[in-house]
């Protein structure tokens, strides 16, 4: 990687706690008053403990997302397939329920042509029913792609 491109800085690790009745939680970072909206769902059966689907529809109020597949590493930022929300989750039928989402990317755009990434990590099942989570956020100020 050559060296004139700029590094990404670490915004932190933001740490939020969600309500399955669908109301948006909001993650305020950076200097431009960019913020991560998080929206839960849940269909989940009286009684059923596992298996039930759950949805996190993650959106970029001032920009765009683009979603990195599962195992993917991503370093430099593409220049378009971005999406105005991802959705995070999982659906009934699949061959191991899973309560948490061990790790979901995605590259951030702002409206101000900033890139950068988010590492989200969610938990469905905990035991007061709440779901939490953490988003490590990442931003190239210099509005560079280079995500490293």
């Amino acid at each position: 990687m050559s060296s004139h491109l700029k590094r990404v800085e670490s915004l932190g690790t933001f740490r939020f706690k969600l309500a399955w009745n669908g109301t948006p939680v909001e993650v305020p970072f950076g200097d431009d008053g960019d913020v991560l909206l998080l929206t839960p769902t849940r269909d989940r059966k009286e009684g059923e403990k596992r298996g039930y689907n759950w949805n996190v529809k993650v959106e970029l109020k001032s920009g765009s997302l683009y979603g990195v597949p599962e195992g993917q590493v991503i370093n430099l930022a593409p220049l378009e397939g971005y999406q105005s929300s991802i959705d995070i989750g999982f659906n009934r039928g699949a061959t191991k329920w899973s309560g948490s989402i061990g790790r979901a990317d995605a590259v951030l755009l702002t409206d101000k042509g900033k890139y950068g990434r988010v590492d989200l990590k969610i938990h469905s099942d905990r035991e007061d029913g709440a779901p939490s989570g953490l988003a490590h956020i990442y931003l190239n100020s210099s509005g560079a792609r280079n995500l490293e």
